[in-house]
């Protein structure tokens, strides 16, 4: 016969009952001290800036990248002031092969978005060219600011008045005419390269080292054609501007005919593009963060007349359509590349 101690199983009960209230206890109370320090921080994006912001630009001091970005980082200096944050932003130049010292400068920077490159369509030129665009993948194409449109410049009065007088003597059997521009693989040759290709027809590319020792060559008799920018001609009476790669023609240079007006449409939109980039790794909650901060300084009415005052255009394009054009742009240039003699 089985005895049942009732005694026994009630204290048992008792201090099985006692023992879960008080874990229970705990467990809540453990709970609700999380969501205390957890709750407050939900949805929150990190701070951002937290220290000063660094542009690096990879040209000296006085480039035409160099200069937009010292005007970007004053109007953003002033945008954060406004708002009662006394953050410097700051310029630091990292010159040297083409925009690989500044980008290597920039991945060796902590991914938390105070470090930001500025860059133009030359940079992805000239990774293109010496075959190192694995570098430009370890960047986030962050926005594209500016369109500079491509133009052929000449002396005033000389030889070519006219773009139909460029494309005759270039078609011309034995003729030589003599390109020059900044470097080799950039922007500007393969700009001139596309024109070369789209008459049937071939230059010869002289490189300087700087667009101001190009047109001086240009000056002083000793080429033919510059490729530049309409703000080249800014000034200069002894210039003009055979045609230009914008959509229409531009305010600042009523006179300048586009290429679609030329014959030659295929080159339209073509532009030496000024933008930023990040390290690849900082996170989405900064990029967004940095994204805001520029779009309102670049919606002022100050970077509009900066940006304008030189025939170029403001824009602001990020996420995929840039990524898709820088993309297009290693594509064509390497194809591009490819046609040219070595050596």
């Amino acid at each position: 016969m089985i005895t049942l101690d009732f005694d026994f199983m009630r204290e048992n009960t008792e201090r099985k009952s006692h023992y879960f209230k008080t874990h229970r206890k705990a467990s809540t109370f453990i709970f609700v001290a999380m969501l205390f320090f957890v709750l407050p921080h939900l949805g929150q994006a990190e701070q951002y800036p937290t220290k000063p912001i660094r542009f690096v630009v990879y040209t000296n001091p006085g480039g035409l990248i160099d200069v937009t970005i010292r005007k970007l980082a004053q109007i953003i200096e002033e945008s954060l002031e406004s708002e009662g944050i006394s953050t410097p932003v700051i310029v630091e130049n990292k010159s040297g092969a083409g925009g690989l010292v500044a980008i290597q400068y920039v991945l060796r920077q902590p991914a938390d978005g105070h470090t930001i490159f500025a860059l133009t369509s030359s940079v992805i030129s000239k990774a293109v060219q010496s075959k190192r665009t694995q570098q430009l993948h370890k960047l986030a194409m962050l926005v594209r600011l500016v369109d500079d449109y491509e133009c052929l410049i000449v002396k005033r009065q000389g030889r070519y008045l006219k773009l139909d007088d460029l494309k005759n003597v270039m078609r011309e059997p034995e003729s030589r005419v003599l390109w020059v521009g900044p470097a080799i693989g950039g922007t500007d040759h393969l700009f001139a390269v596309r024109f070369w290709n789209a008459i049937g027809s071939r230059g010869t590319w002289i490189p300087y080292k700087s667009g101001g020792e190009a047109i001086g060559a240009l000056l002083g008799g000793h080429a033919d054609v510059y490729v530049g920018n309409p703000q080249d001609v800014m000034g200069r009476n002894d210039l003009q501007i055979l045609a230009v790669a914008s959509p229409k023609r531009l305010p600042q240079f009523p006179a300048a005919v586009t290429f679609e007006e030329s014959g030659v449409g295929e080159l339209t939109g073509s532009s030496l593009w000024r933008g930023l980039a990040i390290h690849h790794d900082t996170p989405n909650s900064i990029r967004e963060q940095i994204l805001g901060l520029i779009k309102k300084s670049t919606e002022s009415v100050v970077w509009r007349n900066f940006i304008e005052q030189s025939g170029a255009e403001v824009i602001f394009e990020s996420g995929k359509p840039f990524d898709d054009l820088v993309a297009l742009q290693i594509e064509r240039d390497a194809k591009l590349l490819n046609t040219l003699p070595r050596g």
